[in-house]
């Protein structure tokens, strides 16, 4: 499982993680598996999905939609 936390994404609903969550994305498309998401709120823009990648959202994640 690839954590996002592990990438450097913070739950913070301020910080951009963008770059940090396809991060983890990008890792997990090489083995395949599960993307994790913990509880948090994460500023995000555009993400590429990879095939075979799931993404987990614990109860509580939420991906903000970033405005730039």
């Amino acid at each position: 499982m690839f954590s996002i936390l592990d990438y450097g994404a913070v739950g913070d609903g301020k910080t951009l993680c963008t770059k940090n969550i396809q991060a983890a994305i990008d890792s997990c498309a090489v083995t395949g598996g599960t993307v994790y998401i913990p509880a948090g709120k994460y500023l995000c823009g555009t993400l590429h999905l990879c095939d075979n990648t799931h993404i987990l959202f614990e109860s509580g994640a939420v991906l903000l939609g970033s405005t730039n």
